[in-house]
């Protein structure tokens, strides 16, 4: 009988482990993925120049409205983060530098996960997209 319950309990502890390592390995993967998006949206977003003012500046000025657009399409077609259940996906662009961006997406949501309550519900990854001229001679 009792190696029968020491047998149980190396069960359990084993089965919770490899759970737990399950569900870390999820996040993980929704952690890069959520950087992935990031980037996708900053390169997205610095893209968005100002053809107008950046003529009458003579440097590279981005339009961050239009690449706030651009970084909610690409939120709204998102579809790899589908695989981690119903969630919120927010971005946010700002002006980075003289001529760059930064984007922060924000996830959050419920894990499904066996240990769900116990990991982190939300991750935010933040990525920086910045125009750098290189001045001629200067190779």
């Amino acid at each position: 009988m009792k190696v029968f319950l020491v047998f149980l309990a190396l069960a359990v502890v084993f089965t919770g482990a490899l759970a737990f390592g399950s569900d870390s390995l999820r996040f993980m993967t929704l952690q890069k993925r959520v950087k992935v998006l990031a980037e996708e949206c900053a390169e997205a977003a610095a893209m968005c120049l100002d053809a107008e003012e950046s003529r009458v500046s003579g440097r590279i000025c981005i339009d961050i409205e239009k690449g706030r657009q651009a970084a909610e399409q690409l939120l709204s077609r998102a579809e790899y983060l589908s695989a981690f259940g119903d969630a919120e996906l927010k971005v946010s662009i700002s002006p980075f530098g003289s001529s760059g961006v930064l984007a922060e997406v924000c996830w959050t949501g419920k894990d499904p996960g066996v240990f769900g309550p116990l990991i982190k519900n939300s991750a935010a990854r933040t990525a920086a997209y910045e125009w750098v001229s290189i001045a001629a001679g200067n190779e």
